[in-house]
């Protein structure tokens, strides 16, 4: 049997993770699920899936240790920290302390490959270059999260690297549709878009932050959230078949969207005027105030450019059904349901 700690469990990925395992008994039922989770409420849902609730403090490395050596992990599904090292390298540490095949998988960001990051968005980025993680490693990047993520990541792939532990770190870039979680259903990204339509009666075009980029067209990838979480299952499906994928990133990526044209979507389905306007200094004002942020970090929540490839999850069996057109065709539909929401 195997034993998976997973992460996240009620957040918009981990949640649609459990849904689909507990869809396949024949073919996840002899894993041995922990889910971590922090809303009381939640930990009967988790029951009712088939996974034991756990509650775990994953600021405090000793307690992730000794939980992982006290219940034999196998795998951890990290899904809370997309920047930092904290969680990971105390979970690999005693990953390799049990010894055998154990395998530890990230959750990273499209931001952090993207023109954000300092990646040339002018090519595909694509996966299955070993040069992925040190154009990351050599980024010059002022954006605090490429920061981080240029020390962490190179640092969570060799440490695994060195300990004998699996270790994949997987991108989801943009992520819609509405999740069969138990807790938060809908994408943040979404959200944030259709929050600022319904405050103000607009979207906007954000200007671009890398001038390199001129008037070149703000695209980003997606991923709906099935194919997010299968996948992660992909990965899973590779450890029962002991056929271990092989270390590194994994894109999750099913095709590219333009900001402009998902916006417009939102606008439509709101019922209000497709008209986008360049964003000056006072609407990027406005629209920070709405996000809850400063107006240097609007551009890294609703624009920019991530010119992404996925190809290593495909070639371990992977199949995504969701493409670009499905995310035009859909997105009028969900910004009602949003904004119903809201």
């Amino acid at each position: 049997m195997i034993r998976l700690l997973i992460t996240g469990a009620s957040g918009y990925i981990g949640g649609e993770i459990l849904a689909q395992m507990s869809d396949d008994p024949h073919k996840y039922g002899t894993i041995e699920v922990f889910a971590v989770y922090r809303k009381e409420e939640h930990g009967e849902a988790i029951r009712k899936m088939g996974s034991t609730p756990v509650k775990l403090d994953l600021s405090d490395g000793d307690a992730i240790k000794s939980f992982i050596l006290e219940k034999q992990i196998d795998v951890v599904l990290e899904l809370t920290d997309p920047v930092g090292s904290k969680i990971a390298i105390p979970s690999i540490e005693a990953l390799s302390t049990l010894g055998g095949e154990r395998t530890f998988i990230y959750t990273s960001g499209g931001k952090l490959f993207s023109a954000f990051a300092d990646f040339d968005t002018l090519k595909e980025t694509k996966d299955d270059d070993e040069d992925v993680i040190n154009t990351l490693r050599n980024s010059n990047s002022e954006w605090i999260g490429a920061k981080i993520a240029k020390e962490s990541y190179p640092l969570i792939l060799e440490t695994g690297k060195k300990l004998h532990v699996h270790t994949h770190i997987v991108v989801p870039p943009m992520v819609y549709g509405k999740s069969r979680t138990f807790g938060n259903q809908l994408s943040k990204q979404i959200v944030e878009l259709v929050k600022i339509a319904k405050t103000t009666g607009k979207l906007w075009t954000i200007p671009q932050t890398q001038p390199s980029l001129g008037s070149l067209a703000q695209i980003w990838a997606l991923c709906h959230i099935h194919d997010c979480a299968s996948g992660y299952l992909a990965l899973l499906d590779s450890i029962l078949a002991n056929k271990y994928a092989p270390d590194g990133i994994y894109f999750e990526e099913n095709g590219k969207f333009a900001w402009e044209e998902l916006s417009k979507g939102i606008l439509r389905g709101l019922g209000l005027e497709e008209k986008m306007d360049v964003a000056g200094q006072e609407e990027m004002v406005r629209i920070a105030d709405i996000l809850g942020t400063e107006v240097e970090g609007v551009a890294v929540q609703m624009s920019g450019r991530a010119n992404l490839k996925g190809n290593r999850l495909k070639s371990i069996g992977w199949h995504p059904k969701y493409d670009v057109e499905h995310l035009y065709s859909t997105m009028e539909d969900e910004a009602r349901f949003i904004a119903s929401q809201l």
